[in-house]
């Protein structure tokens, strides 16, 4: 199985951190199969600002290339607290889910 990030490079001023590229999901897709299609972005205009790559088992959605928190194949966190945000987010949905 090979693993694959879609990600964006994300400009200065976007928002309010650094120019940047960012990993946004996560593919597992059989080896030799090549990256997963994207067919929501051959029209748009920003197609070319998203590209699949393969990576490493380490990579998680938000870390970023270049990253040097807990980096794996690349990608890693810019600082710690970047690296503790997604956790938290993501704690926040599972307990709202657990509460319906």
């Amino acid at each position: 199985m090979a693993r694959w990030a879609i990600v964006k490079r994300i400009e200065e001023g976007e928002d309010l951190k650094p120019a940047r590229t960012e990993v946004l999901s996560i593919h597992t897709r059989d080896a030799g199969s090549g990256p997963p299609p994207m067919p929501g972005l051959q029209n748009s205009s920003l197609k070319d600002r998203y590209t699949a790559v393969e990576v490493a088992d380490g990579v998680v959605v938000g870390m970023v290339a270049g990253g040097s928190v807990d980096a794996d194949g690349g990608f890693g966190w810019l600082s710690v607290s970047d690296r503790l945000e997604p956790q938290l987010d993501e704690k926040k949905r599972h307990n709202s889910r657990g509460a319906a």
